[in-house]
Protein backbone atom coordinates (compact mmCIF):
# COMPACT_ATOMS: atom_id res chain seq x y z
CA UNK A 1 0.00 0.00 0.00
CA UNK A 2 1.72 2.80 -0.96
CA UNK A 3 1.34 6.41 0.96
CA UNK A 4 0.63 9.55 -1.51
CA UNK A 5 1.68 13.05 -0.72
CA UNK A 6 -0.62 15.67 -0.30
CA UNK A 7 1.57 18.41 0.12
CA UNK A 8 0.02 19.50 3.48
CA UNK A 9 1.36 19.37 7.07
CA UNK A 10 -0.60 18.20 10.39
CA UNK A 11 0.17 22.06 11.58
CA UNK A 12 1.25 25.35 9.72
CA UNK A 13 4.70 25.88 9.58
CA UNK A 14 5.49 29.61 11.89
CA UNK A 15 6.11 32.35 9.49
CA UNK A 16 10.12 32.89 8.71
CA UNK A 17 9.36 36.68 8.94
CA UNK A 18 8.36 36.53 12.67
CA UNK A 19 11.46 34.98 13.49
CA UNK A 20 13.50 37.35 11.41
CA UNK A 21 11.55 40.22 13.88
CA UNK A 22 12.23 38.17 17.10
CA UNK A 23 16.20 38.05 16.20
CA UNK A 24 16.20 41.29 14.90
CA UNK A 25 14.68 42.93 17.93
CA UNK A 26 16.89 40.82 19.93
CA UNK A 27 19.77 42.04 18.12
CA UNK A 28 18.75 45.73 18.68
CA UNK A 29 18.49 45.82 21.99
CA UNK A 30 22.00 43.75 22.62
CA UNK A 31 23.24 46.74 20.64
CA UNK A 32 22.13 49.37 22.77
CA UNK A 33 23.06 47.86 26.01
CA UNK A 34 26.62 47.35 24.90
CA UNK A 35 26.68 50.97 23.33
CA UNK A 36 26.64 51.85 27.56
CA UNK A 37 30.23 50.04 28.15
CA UNK A 38 32.40 52.60 26.44
CA UNK A 39 30.87 54.85 28.71
CA UNK A 40 31.42 52.55 31.75
CA UNK A 41 35.57 52.79 31.33
CA UNK A 42 36.86 50.26 33.10
CA UNK A 43 34.01 49.68 35.80
CA UNK A 44 32.65 46.68 34.47
CA UNK A 45 36.22 45.03 34.57
CA UNK A 46 36.64 45.89 37.46
CA UNK A 47 33.70 44.66 38.96
CA UNK A 48 34.01 41.25 37.79
CA UNK A 49 36.97 40.62 38.91
CA UNK A 50 36.33 41.80 42.28
CA UNK A 51 33.27 39.74 42.33
CA UNK A 52 35.24 36.43 41.22
CA UNK A 53 37.94 37.33 43.80
CA UNK A 54 35.49 37.07 46.64
CA UNK A 55 33.54 34.10 45.30
CA UNK A 56 36.84 32.52 45.26
CA UNK A 57 37.79 33.42 48.51
CA UNK A 58 34.29 32.37 49.86
CA UNK A 59 34.44 29.09 48.07
CA UNK A 60 38.07 28.29 49.37
CA UNK A 61 36.48 29.07 53.06
CA UNK A 62 33.80 26.12 52.71
CA UNK A 63 35.92 23.57 51.39
CA UNK A 64 38.49 24.44 54.16
CA UNK A 65 35.70 23.80 56.49
CA UNK A 66 34.52 20.85 54.69
CA UNK A 67 38.19 19.23 54.41
CA UNK A 68 38.26 20.04 58.46
CA UNK A 69 34.98 18.31 58.95
CA UNK A 70 35.55 15.36 56.80
CA UNK A 71 38.75 15.08 58.55
CA UNK A 72 37.15 14.66 62.06
CA UNK A 73 35.07 12.16 60.61
CA UNK A 74 37.65 10.59 59.00
CA UNK A 75 35.91 10.25 55.61
CA UNK A 76 38.59 12.15 53.91
CA UNK A 77 40.32 10.39 50.85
Amino acid sequence: MAVEWTGRYICAAPSLRTMQQISFAIGHFLEWTMKILPAMGWLPSIAISVLLFVGMVYWLNLQGKYNRKAKQDGTIA
